[in-house]
């Protein structure tokens, strides 16, 4: 599991989220044929939850390997 940085098409804040993929090669291997990237969110919302996410791999400008 590592931490990625999700740009989104519309979006103005970019998305930390924690997924399965443990490099930007395994990422970009699941992207290939998956419909959505699922993962978990890094900072807790307002309740101290750290929520799942799904993002539609096309809205996903670029991402970045934190």
């Amino acid at each position: 599991m590592a931490t990625f940085r999700f740009h989104l098409i519309g979006s103005v804040q970019p998305v930390d989220l924690e997924v399965a993929a443990s490099t930007i090669g395994d990422l970009c291997q699941a992207m290939s044929c998956q419909r959505f990237v699922e993962g978990r969110l890094t900072q807790p919302d307002g309740d101290g939850v750290l929520l799942g996410m799904l993002i539609a791999t096309s809205r996903i400008q670029c991402v970045l390997e934190l």
